[in-house]
C-alpha cells in the first residue's frame, strides 16, 4: 500500500483489449478501501471528434482557407495535448483485471467505469508491488462450470 508515481502511457497489454486512457505523469495511491488514480485522461470519442472538427474548420476559417491542419496534427492534439485532469476513485470490487509487461515495467488495470478512463497503464519501477496488492485485494471470479 502506498503511492506509486510514474508515467501513464498509451499502450495495450494483453489480455486487456484496449489501450491505456491516461497520459503523462501521474500516480496511483492504494489504501485499505481502494485506489485513487491521479492524472490526465482523454475525453470521450465524441468530444475528441467534435474538438478535432472544430479545430479543423476554425483554423480554415481564421486563415481564410490558406491553412487546413492535417489529420495527424489534429490526432496528436486531441490524443496527447487536450486532456482532462481528474482524480478517479476506484474500489477493489471494481477492478476487473490486472496485467503487466515486465520488460517495459508496465502495469495495466482495467476497472468498471467510464470508457474514457479505463484501462490505466502506468510505467513505474514499482509495477510488481502494484500488481501484487491488486491481485491480493480484488475479488476473485467464481469458477466457470
Amino acid at each position: 500500500m502506498g503511492m506509486y508515481e510514474g508515467k501513464f502511457v498509451k499502450a495495450r497489454i494483453k489480455p486487456l483489449c484496449r489501450y491505456g486512457q491516461y497520459r503523462g505523469k501521474g500516480s496511483i495511491t492504494i489504501d485499505e478501501d481502494g485506489m485513487t488514480i491521479s492524472g490526465k485522461h482523454v475525453y470521450t470519442m465524441g468530444q475528441r471528434c467534435g474538438f478535432g472538427l472544430l479545430l479543423f474548420f476554425g483554423l480554415l476559417i481564421l486563415t481564410l482557407g490558406t491553412f487546413a491542419p492535417g489529420f495527424l496534427i489534429i490526432y496528436l492534439i486531441v490524443e496527447f495535448a487536450w486532456l482532462k485532469k481528474e482524480d478517479a476513485r476506484v474500489s477493489f470490487g471494481e477492478v476487473r483485471a490486472v496485467a503487466s509487461n515486465p520488460k517495459r515495467q508496465y502495469v495495466a488495470i482495467e476497472f468498471g467505469g467510464n470508457k474514457c478512463t479505463t484501462p490505466v497503464v502506468l510505467m513505474t519501477p514499482q509495477w510488481q508491488e502494484i500488481q501484487a496488492v491488486l491481485e491480493l485485494k480484488r475479488p476473485q471470479e467464481a469458477p466457470q462450470r
